[in-house]
C-alpha cells in the first residue's frame, strides 16, 4: 500500500511526497501498524489517495473496510488499484468499493473453510502432521536429548510458573 499525501488532499495533482508502508502479517495478528497509520493520516486530512495492488486487502475485515472508504470520503481521498481509481465520494464508485470488500471477505471465509476440511480430512486419514513442542522430539518420543535444552526450559518454567 502506498499512500501519496498533499498539502491540501483535494488538490490531487499537487501531490508533494509518498510512503510505502507493508502489512503483510498473519491474518490472526490485530496490530497492523501501517493501517493504523493510515487511518490515522486519513483523519487528519493528510492522504491525497491511498494505492494498493487490490483495494479490498487493505483491511482485514468488513467493519475495517466500511471505516476505511467513509474516511477516504469524507477527506475526498482516493482509492486506486490495479482496476482504476475510485472515488468514495460518488456513489457509484462506493458501491462497487464495498461490493470488492465484501467479496474479499467472502472469499476468505471459503479459504479458511477449505483449509479446516483439508486438515480434518487429513486426520481422518492418519496423514495429519503438527509440530511437535518445543524440547520434545515427536510423538511417543520423549524429550529431546540435548540436556542444556531440558535444563533452559525448565528454567523458564521453573521462573514463570
Amino acid at each position: 500500500m502506498i499512500l501519496l499525501t498533499s498539502h491540501d488532499s483535494a488538490a490531487f495533482s499537487t501531490l508533494r511526497s509518498s510512503t510505502m508502508t507493508s502489512d503483510a502479517l498473519p491474518a490472526e495478528r490485530s496490530a497492523r501498524p501501517g493501517f493504523d497509520r493510515l487511518v490515522a493520516l486519513l483523519c487528519a486530512a493528510k492522504v491525497g489517495a491511498v494505492l494498493c495492488f487490490d483495494a479490498s486487502r487493505l483491511a482485514r475485515n468488513g467493519r475495517d473496510w466500511h471505516h476505511l472508504l467513509e474516511l477516504c470520503g469524507l477527506v475526498e481521498a482516493r482509492v486506486i488499484d490495479h482496476d482504476g481509481v475510485y472515488n468514495p465520494c460518488r456513489p457509484n464508485d462506493r458501491l462497487l468499493l464495498g461490493m470488492k470488500g465484501s467479496i474479499s471477505e467472502f472469499e476468505l471465509g471459503v479459504l479458511r473453510a477449505r483449509m479446516l476440511d483439508a486438515a480434518r480430512s487429513k486426520a481422518r486419514r492418519g496423514e495429519l502432521r503438527l509440530s511437535v513442542p518445543f524440547g520434545h522430539r515427536g510423538a511417543g518420543l520423549g524429550l529431546d536429548p540435548d540436556l542444556r535444552l531440558q535444563d533452559a526450559i525448565r528454567s523458564i518454567f521453573a521462573r514463570f510458573p
